[in-house]
């Protein structure tokens, strides 16, 4: 089982076509093992390096929630 970081990108902009904001445990939700969620976290940091999205967090181990811009 391959994961590919341009699938979780994609799948992170089409969560966000219809919301302005998406919990990162969301995005989450479907991961089947640690890589998977670490292709994803790292999917979200390239898509703010692209300026395609913002990400926020209260506080030191709250929520990450990821906003379009």
């Amino acid at each position: 089982y391959k994961i590919n970081i341009e699938d979780k990108i994609l799948t992170i902009e089409q969560m966000l076509l219809n919301r302005i904001r998406v919990s990162f445990s969301k995005v989450l939700v479907s991961a089947k093992s640690k890589t998977e969620i670490i292709v994803s976290f790292l999917a979200m940091l390239e898509l703010i390096k692209q300026k395609d999205i913002t990400v926020s967090q209260n506080r030191l181990f709250d929520e990450i929630l990821i906003n379009k811009i």
